[in-house]
């Protein structure tokens, strides 16, 4: 039985070997293909090779035959190991009129962005991932179990497995928990189609990602380690803390005083971190979500600090203080005005001032609630300014119209 052709795809993110149909070799890119012009099926068979998948080569067979189910697979067998290793390849088969679409293809490919060793145990096989390999992990489920609502666990490095979780649904992300000698590893899980849709992409990532934006050089570590963490400019690097609860620690570069704090597992939208000297200081911010908590340090800009105090008497000393703190931080004289950011921001988030006889606690929300009631209040005067000038407008061409209307004397 002869068919009018066949075109073979290769989406494997690898080169690939046909060989075997009319002594021709065919070698498959990333997203190529291969026509071949007339097949014989039920007696035609190819000869497979995928090359440097996990820098080796495989090989397999494949028989073309009619009828085939969409999804089928094939198992290849790494070349140069002594003890045999499989890999199972999925084949998608679309009939079309006059030609047959062969594309080979994983189900999943899994990418590492880790930077540590991670492990897939799935069907009782584990496959590894090697923290350098930058290339997807093609990755399956064995055939028999293919179609099954299967489920995946996780080691890194050193870790325990993981609880169990899918690896099916587009669009969805999470974190996943490895629990290990010293620590308890935290990874964040994306997963979203390819471009063909036919596999899924799974990528794994450290929960934890530091970014310095700012124009200093910083090194940071976890709270009561002895193991700092540099930062060039521009630079993004993973964070593997041994206790997610504790505090960070930042040291920027040609700062003097103690290293400042800040919390990893609270919110923080901009919080200005003070240096004592003409460096000013840089701002942090912590983002938290379900597959991730990034820490960015950027430069101060225009509206960063926390309060703009301004003493407004004329001769009484104004004193203030982070609330947290023991001693006074400064004062402020006379008609004066300074910016404000606190001392030690995992400290309490209360400015506690005195001035003569008086005393009180300020917090952010009693500025922003004070400021709204100063916004609506100026808002409301402006509204009734414009509605008094509209009255007095109306009511003067109400007049100028009865004056032009009354008869002349």
């Amino acid at each position: 039985m002869e068919f009018g052709g066949m075109l073979f795809r290769g989406i494997l993110k690898y080169f690939f070997l046909l060989q075997g149909i009319e002594n021709t070799v065919f070698t498959l890119s990333e997203g190529h293909s291969a026509q071949i012009c007339t097949v014989q099926m039920d007696k035609a068979r190819l000869h497979l090779k995928l090359l440097d998948y996990l820098n080796h080569d495989w090989k397999s067979e494949y028989h073309i035959k009619p009828n085939q189910q969409d999804i089928s697979f094939i198992s290849f067998t790494c070349i140069a190991e002594m003890e045999k290793t499989d890999l199972d390849i999925a084949i998608h088969v679309t009939y079309n009129t006059g030609q047959t679409v062969v594309a080979f293809h994983s189900p999943y490919w899994m990418v590492n962005k880790t930077g540590r060793m991670l492990q897939y145990k799935a069907d009782g096989i584990h496959r590894k991932h090697p923290p350098d390999y930058k290339k997807p992990v093609l990755f399956s489920f064995q055939p028999n179990h293919f179609f099954n609502n299967n489920k995946v666990q996780l080691m890194v490095t050193d870790s325990e497995l993981s609880d169990q979780f899918s690896i099916d649904t587009v669009g969805s992300h999470g974190a996943i928990k490895c629990k290990g000698l010293k620590m308890e590893y935290q990874v964040g899980v994306t997963i979203d189609l390819s471009s063909f849709n036919i596999t899924r992409i799974v990528t794994f990532t450290p929960f934890y990602m530091i970014k310095n934006k700012s124009k200093y050089h910083i090194s940071v570590a976890e709270e009561r380690s002895d193991k700092w963490l540099f930062l060039d400019l521009e630079q993004c690097v993973p964070f593997w803390p041994e206790d997610a609860s504790s505090k960070l620690l930042i040291q920027v570069e040609g700062s003097e005083g103690p290293p400042k704090r800040i919390y990893l597992n609270k919110q923080e939208n901009c919080i200005l971190l003070r240096l004592n000297n003409e460096l000013g200081g840089i701002i942090a911010e912590v983002n938290l979500a379900e597959h991730s908590t990034v820490v960015t340090f950027s430069d101060y800009h225009d509206g960063a600090a926390t309060f703009l105090l301004i003493n407004h008497t004329r001769n009484d000393l104004i004193q203030y203080k982070q609330s947290s703190l023991s001693e006074t931080e400064d004062s402020l004289p006379p008609g004066k005005a300074v910016f404000y950011a606190w001392a030690d921001p995992v400290g309490s988030r209360k400015l506690k001032w005195s001035c003569g006889k008086s005393h009180g606690e300020v917090t952010q929300k009693d500025v922003s609630i004070r400021l709204t009631i100063m916004v609506l209040f100026v808002a409301f005067l402006f509204l009734l300014k414009v509605l008094f000038f509209n009255l007095a407008y109306f009511k003067g061409c109400f007049v100028a119209t009865l004056l032009r209307k009354l008869p002349k004397i």
